[in-house]
């Protein structure tokens, strides 16, 4: 394959490259020899070439900046559909509704993980209290129902904040040995059951003392006798 003209000028003249500062007639040469001739700039390049002082000098007009500015932003913008705007907008609350509800979704489905969860845990404790005693079964029932009937009574005749408190912590304490009932050995369950009936009738007694407390004639007793009278 045969060397092209740069190539050539190269090895004819490589004692001049390679001296420290080359001739001054070197780079005409060499653009003469690397420019095709038929390679002839047009109209347009030559008329910049011959006049490329006045092109660095001269300033445009503003409106002529003003319009090609213009024109590129025109070719360049590209505005979104309206159609797809108004589908954008109106999927939007759809999209905030779905979250929602799978927000409450998993809301309830955690809230009857943990209550599944209670309600087994409290069946294991009923089966364990019958296992060890079916009269402790009974018993626990027993005071859970006359609680439950007390403390409705007492609830509409006394919104003392330092009972609820107080009857708080009993409950908490219950709540504890209940858990706890099906950790520790079995020889001593028992004595655990029955420190838990003994929490139970320390609060159902906290409970008849309250009532008995309120004076016969006052709004209080009067709504206390209604109640049991609808029961």
């Amino acid at each position: 394959m045969a060397n092209d003209k740069l190539e050539d000028f190269i090895l004819n003249h490589k004692e001049e490259f390679e001296a420290d500062t080359p001739p001054d007639s070197l780079w005409g040469r060499i653009e003469a020899s690397i420019t095709p001739e038929d390679d002839e700039p047009d109209d347009f390049e030559r008329f910049v070439a011959n006049n490329r002082e006045a092109f660095d000098s001269e300033t445009p007009p503003p409106e002529m900046e003003a319009a090609i500015m213009g024109q590129l932003a025109e070719a360049d913008a590209t505005p979104a559909s309206p159609l797809r705007v108004t589908h954008r907008r109106r999927y939007l609350p759809i999209l905030g509704m779905a979250a929602s509800a799978l927000v409450l979704i998993v809301a309830a489905f955690l809230i009857g993980s943990s209550r599944g969860y209670q309600n087994a845990e409290q069946d294991r404790v009923a089966l364990e209290l019958e296992r060890i005693n079916p009269e402790y079964l009974e018993t626990e029932q027993y005071y859970q129902r006359e609680i439950a009937s007390q403390f409705t009574r007492v609830k509409q005749v006394n919104n003392d904040p330092q009972l609820v408190a107080d009857l708080k912590e009993i409950d908490a304490a219950t709540a504890e040995i209940r858990a706890s009932l099906l950790e520790v050995p079995e020889s001593q369950r028992a004595e655990l059951v029955e420190e838990m009936i003994r929490i139970y009738r320390t609060k159902l007694d906290i409970l008849l003392r309250v009532q008995r407390q309120i004076p016969p004639g006052s709004p209080k007793a009067a709504s206390k006798k209604a109640n049991e009278n609808e029961l």
